[in-house]
């Protein structure tokens, strides 16, 4: 009985095993010489840095932390790091199941409408045979991100590598016009048997959340956003430091989703302002700072 017992909880124990499995060093907790083990970046000795090791992790000691870079002459550089396990030439790193999804936790600070962009593509062999992408929006504090994995539908084998790729871009998608100081932090990333809609994740936010505005200190304007977890009647007001109200930013009714509003302060004063979101019975304050 308790032999019996024991080796079905071995086959349970197992089976999860095979349900979720790590990208190599996906936490970003190993480094080398300024560079994460098992990643390329796009930094080059003595002329730029745009990848390097940051202590604000999601989870564990560190994460990546990524920003675009000027270089003169050439312009702003976007960061960028891919995959890249040093055992083949081809890059990637080996996998043995069909994973369905990639998860992962990512923050951007941007003063634009930079993004962070992620692509993933499975080979069998020199061979694509399915790929995934997605584009994230700011996010002031660690966000959970989740984006399929699609295969080519006369594909119906498993695949034997994985190459990952990471980087900012900017709102167009071509990556030329990056904005210098857009920033970004990637940790905890995790392949995946769960089937998911990146739709699904970017709209359908779990919690209510009011987020720092950015910049803070701000001159003229900063962008605020918000996240709300079902349809409700929303407010988004600002307040000076005794207690007026300055301006409604939001007065309507929303859909659950991810929110960005941008807060011009042109014609008014330097000082500590605060705004404050209330949506149905969830209401939150913060503070921002307007610097002339």
């Amino acid at each position: 009985m308790k032999k019996s017992l024991y080796f079905s909880l071995i086959v349970i124990f197992l089976s999860s095993i095979s349900v979720y499995t790590q990208v190599p060093n996906a936490g970003f907790e190993n480094w080398t010489g300024g560079e994460p083990d098992t990643w390329a970046t796009n930094n080059a000795a003595g002329l730029f840095t745009t990848v390097t090791q940051s202590n604000s992790a999601h989870t564990g000691t560190s994460a990546l932390k990524g920003e675009v870079v000027n270089v003169s002459g050439f312009g702003n550089f976007t960061p960028l790091v891919v995959s890249d396990d040093g055992l083949t030439t081809s890059g990637g790193f080996p996998v043995t199941q069909r994973f369905n999804s990639l998860k992962g936790f990512y923050k951007l600070n941007t003063t634009a409408n930079d993004k962070v962009l992620i692509i993933l593509a499975m080979y069998t062999g020199e061979t694509g045979v399915g790929a995934g992408v997605i584009q994230l929006n700011s996010a002031a504090s660690y966000t959970q991100f989740a984006f399929p994995i699609v295969y080519d539908q006369g594909f119906s084998g498993t695949p034997d590598r994985c190459g990952i790729s990471i980087q900012i871009t900017d709102a167009t998608g071509s990556g030329t016009a990056v904005t210098l100081g857009s920033e970004m932090y990637i940790d905890d990333l995790l392949l995946s048997m769960d089937v998911v809609s990146d739709v699904e994740d970017e709209i359908q936010p779990l919690t209510f959340q009011l987020k720092q505005n950015y910049p803070n200190p701000f001159n003229p304007s900063t962008k605020i956003n918000y996240q709300i977890s079902q349809n409700d009647f929303v407010s988004l007001k600002v307040y000076n430091i005794l207690g007026n109200e300055v301006t409604t930013l939001v007065n309507e009714n929303k859909p659950a989703g991810s929110y960005e509003v941008n807060f011009d302060a042109s014609l008014l004063s330097s000082g500590t302002y605060f705004y404050k979101l209330q949506a149905g019975s969830f209401v939150e304050t913060k503070k921002m700072i307007l610097l002339k």
